[in-house]
C-alpha cells in the first residue's frame, strides 16, 4: 500500500524491481481530489512484458512504508493494457534504478535517499480460498531480522539499471543446467516467472 495526495488516500501497487516508473491508473487516482497534485504536462508511455501503459506525468506527495516524499514524480495512466490492473492492483511502483525509468525520473526510494530495502516473499497456499493472504513483507530502509537467520550474503551489482547480478549456476532436480554462456540475471519482484534464453531454458 502506498499513500498519496492531500488529503491522503491509499493505493494498492506492485513493488517492481524489474522497472523504475511509478504510475497509478486514472480510474483510481483523481487529480482533482488532491490539493498537492501537479500536472507535468508530459506524455508518459512504458512497455512491460505483459502489456503497455500510457498517460501523463505528474507529481504529488506519496508515502511508502513510513517514508514520505513530497513532489514524487509519477504518472496518471489513462491507457492500461487489460490484466495490468484489477480490484487489488491499482498501479506499479518501480523499484529499479533511475536509468531504467522511461520517464527519466528517480524512483521514490532514490528520491527518499534510502539505500536499502528488502522483500520477504510469502508462498501463497494454492488450496486456500482466502483472497486476502499476505504476500510477504516489504521493509524500506533496512532489513527485518525477524524474517531470517544468520548473516546476509551480498552480491555485487553489475550495473545500476536492473538489480542485475552475476549468475553462477542454475540447478534443476539435483543437476546443474548448462548456462550456455549466460552470466547475468535480474532479480525481479514484479513477476512470478523464471525466464531466460531458449538455449538455457
Amino acid at each position: 500500500t502506498v499513500t498519496g495526495g492531500t488529503p491522503s488516500k491509499d493505493y494498492e501497487v506492485v513493488l517492481d524491481t524489474g522497472s523504475a516508473d511509478f504510475w497509478i491508473a486514472s480510474e483510481y487516482y483523481q487529480p482533482s481530489s488532491s490539493s498537492t497534485f501537479q500536472n507535468r504536462s508530459t506524455a508518459f508511455n512504458v512497455q512491460y512484458g505483459s502489456g503497455q501503459v500510457a498517460g501523463y506525468e505528474a507529481s504529488d506527495t506519496f508515502s511508502l512504508a513510513g517514508t514520505t516524499v513530497q513532489d514524487t514524480r509519477f504518472a496518471v495512466a489513462d491507457q492500461v493494457s487489460s490484466g495490468l490492473v484489477s480490484g487489488n492492483m491499482e498501479g506499479i511502483m518501480g523499484m529499479g534504478f533511475q536509468k531504467l525509468a522511461a520517464s527519466g525520473e528517480p524512483p521514490l526510494w532514490v528520491a527518499a535517499n534510502v539505500d536499502t530495502f528488502s522483500f520477504y516473499l510469502e508462498r501463497a497456499s494454492l488450496t486456500s480460498n482466502n483472497q486476502e493472504q499476505a504476500g510477504g513483507i516489504f521493509t524500506l530502509g533496512g532489513t527485518n531480522s525477524s524474517l531470517y537467520q544468520g548473516n546476509i550474503s551480498y552480491n555485487t551489482l553489475i550495473e545500476e539499471l536492473y538489480w542485475m547480478v552475476r549468475l553462477g549456476a542454475i540447478g534443476a532436480r539435483g543437476s546443474d543446467v548448462s548456462l550456455d554462456g549466460l552470466t547475468r540475471a535480474a532479480i525481479d519482484t514484479g513477476t512470478t516467472l523464471v525466464g531466460g534464453p531458449n538455449s538455457v531454458v
